[in-house]
C-alpha cells in the first residue's frame, strides 16, 4: 500500500485501527504452520458501512483483501492469507448479537462473536437455547467456524445446514442479503462457506431448544478390531432418529492428546494406541482403543427408550456409560483420588458441557503437548470425507496409519458423523516449529496424505491456506466457480486464491 491508500484507509477507520506496524504484523501472522507472509496492513472495521468502504477503496486502488473473523483457524493458517501482498480485515471488533428470536430460537452474529460471547449472552439473558460448541476453544469465531466448513456437537452440529440469512459485501461493492431458508429462488447461503466472493458482516445461526433431558454419553471399544462394528451400529443409529447429535470416535492416541500433557519417559518416542490405553487407564476407570461420544436428548421418557436402544445397539461392542449433569456433580467430587482420576473427570466434563453448547479450551491447551513453549506449536490437519460404512472408514484408517509410521508420527484421529451417511477422519500432524527437518517430514506426511486419498477419489471436507492452489475440484466445478467470481468480485480482490477460486 502507498501513502495515498493508507490515508483512505485511515480516513475510514481511524488511525489506530490500520496497523502498519511490523512487529504487530509479525505477531499476528504467527500460526501452526509454520508458514511465512508477507502482509502490509490490518485493517479493523467496527460496521457494515465501514467495510463496504474498505472494499470500495480496494476496488479502485486494485488492493487485495483478505477478510477473518477472530483468526483462530488453528491447523488450517490460523489469520495468514493464502497469498503475499493481501491487507487483512479483521472483523473481531464487529461482535455484535444483532437480533435473538426468543420463540424460534434463531440468533444473527456478527463475524466478531465467539464462542464465550455467546454462552455468556445465553446464560444472561435466561434463554431457553443452547448454541452448538466446538473444540475450537472459548475465542473462536461462530461465524467463521460456520463459513469454513466447520461442525460441533449437538443435532445442530453440521454448520453448513444451521446457518442462514447471511449478510456479505460482495467484492463488487453490493450488499446482498442470502434470505430466510425458504425465500423465493435458489439458496444462496451455500456460495459463501469455503469460498472468496465477499465479505461476511454477519448471519443468523439455529440455536437447539434446551430439552427436557439431556444426558451424554462415553462409549468405550476395548479392541480395535471392533471399529467395523461400532462405525455400521452408530451410523444406523443415526440414519434411525435413534442418535440426533453427532458421534465423534477417537483413537487412544487422540484421546489422550487433547486431555493430558505428554507423559514423562514419551519425549522422543512416539505414542501407540496400545501406550495411551495404559497411561490413561487406572484400576477403576478403563480406557479403550475406541471411545465414542455423543449425546441423547428429549422428554424424560424419550431419552429412557433411547438409552435402552442405544445399550442393545452396543452390546458386544463396548462398554457405555451415560452423564446427566447430577451425575457429572457428583461425580466431580472424586477428584480427591488422585491427578489421574482428576484428568479423567475434567475430560468427561468437557465432553459432557459440548453436548449442551458449553464451550471449553481443553482441546486446544492439550494438543500442545509435544513443545513447551506454546509458540513453538506446529500443527497441521488432514480431514478426509469417507461414507460411512465399516469397510470405507476401515481403509481410511489403514491407509493413514501406514503414512503416520512411514514419516514418523504418531496416528491420531477422530472420525465424526458429520451426516448419517457421512464421516469426517479429522487427524493431526504435531511437529515443533524450531525443527525445520521435522517440520519437513510434517508437510511430506500431509502431501502424501492428500495425494494418496486423492487418488482413491477422496478428498479432505477442508483445507490450509498453503495447499489451496492444489484443491481438485469436481467436473464443471471450477468453471462455474470462476464465472461466480467474475460475477461476484471482478476485480478479484476478495481473498485471491482461496479454495483455489479465480476469476
Amino acid at each position: 500500500m502507498n501513502h495515498n491508500t493508507v490515508q483512505l484507509f485511515m480516513d475510514v477507520l481511524g488511525t489506530s485501527n490500520v496497523v502498519l506496524d511490523p512487529k504487530r504484523l509479525s505477531e499476528a501472522l504467527r500460526n501452526t504452520l509454520g508458514v511465512s507472509r508477507e502482509v502490509p496492513g490490518i485493517l479493523y472495521p467496527s460496521s457494515v458501512s465501514q467495510v463496504a468502504e474498505i472494499v470500495a477503496i480496494a476496488n479502485e486502488h486494485k488492493i487485495p483483501l483478505y477478510p477473518i473473523s477472530t483468526g483462530r483457524n488453528m491447523g488450517y493458517g490460523d489469520k495468514a492469507p493464502v497469498l503475499d501482498g493481501n491487507v487483512i480485515v479483521d472483523l473481531s471488533k464487529m461482535d455484535g448479537i444483532r437480533d435473538f428470536d426468543r420463540t424460534l430460537g434463531n440468533i444473527t452474529l456478527e463475524p466478531g462473536v465467539t464462542q464465550t460471547a455467546l454462552h455468556a449472552f445465553l446464560t444472561e439473558n435466561n434463554a431457553p437455547f443452547w448454541m452448538d460448541a466446538t473444540g475450537s476453544g472459548y475465542d473462536s469465531s461462530i461465524v467463521g467456524n460456520a463459513l469454513d466448513g466447520g461442525f460441533g456437537h449437538t443435532p445442530k452440529g453440521n454448520k453448513r445446514e444451521s446457518i442462514f440469512d447471511l449478510e456479505i459485501v460482495c467484492g463488487n461493492g453490493t450488499i446482498l442479503k442470502t434470505g430466510d431458508l425458504q425465500g423465493f429462488g435458489p439458496g444462496l447461503r451455500g456460495l459463501f462457506v469455503q469460498s472468496n466472493f465477499g465479505i461476511v458482516t454477519s448471519l443468523k445461526t439455529e440455536l437447539m431448544p434446551i430439552p427436557q433431558r439431556y444426558e451424554s454419553f462415553v462409549l468405550k471399544v476395548p479392541e480395535d478390531r471392533q471399529l467395523e462394528a461400532l462405525i455400521d451400529t452408530v451410523r444406523i443409529l443415526r440414519q434411525n432418529g435413534a442418535l440426533t447429535s453427532l458421534v465423534h470416535i477417537a483413537n487412544a492416541t487422540r484421546s489422550l492428546m487433547t486431555t493430558h500433557d505428554i507423559p514423562k519417559g514419551y519425549g522422543n518416542r512416539l505414542v501407540t494406541c496400545e501406550d495411551a490405553m495404559r497411561i490413561m487407564s487406572s484400576p477403576i476407570l478403563k480406557v479403550g482403543y475406541w471411545t465414542a461420544i455423543g449425546g441423547l436428548y428429549g422428554a424424560v421418557r424419550e431419552v429412557g427408550a433411547k438409552k435402552k436402544v442405544l445399550k442393545e445397539a452396543v452390546n458386544g461392542i463396548g462398554k457405555i456409560a451415560f452423564f446427566s449433569d447430577d451425575k457429572i456433580r457428583k461425580i466431580s467430587r472424586l477428584k480427591f483420588l488422585g491427578r489421574g482420576m482428576a484428568k479423567s473427570i475434567d475430560s468427561l466434563t468437557y465432553i459432557h458441557g459440548l453436548g449442551k453448547g458449553v464451550p471449553n479450551d481443553m482441546q486446544v491447551r492439550n494438543i500442545k503437548w509435544r513443545v513447551q513453549n506454546p509458540e513453538d506449536m506446529g500443527l497441521l490437519f488432514f480431514a478426509p470425507n469417507v461414507p460411512a460404512e465399516s469397510k470405507a472408514v476401515r481403509d481410511m484408517v489403514r491407509t493413514a496409519k501406514s503414512l503416520y509410521r512411514k514419516h514418523g508420527f504418531e496416528f491420531a484421529i477422530t472420525i465424526t458423523y458429520i451426516r448419517p451417511e457421512q464421516v469426517a477422519g479429522l487427524m493431526n500432524i504435531g511437529f515443533d516449529q524450531r525443527d525445520h527437518t521435522e517440520r519437513a517430514r510434517a508437510f511430506e506426511l500431509y502431501n502424501s496424505l492428500k495425494e494418496t486419498f486423492s487418488g482413491k477419489g477422496i478428498h479432505p471436507y477442508r483445507h490450509h491456506v498453503a495447499a489451496m492452489a492444489d484443491i481438485r475440484y469436481e467436473p464443471g466445478k471450477r468453471e462455474m466457480l470462476t464465472a461466480l467470481k467474475k460475477a461476484f468480485d471482478p476485480n478479484n480482490i476478495i481473498a485471491p486464491g482461496r479454495y483455489g477460486i479465480e476469476s
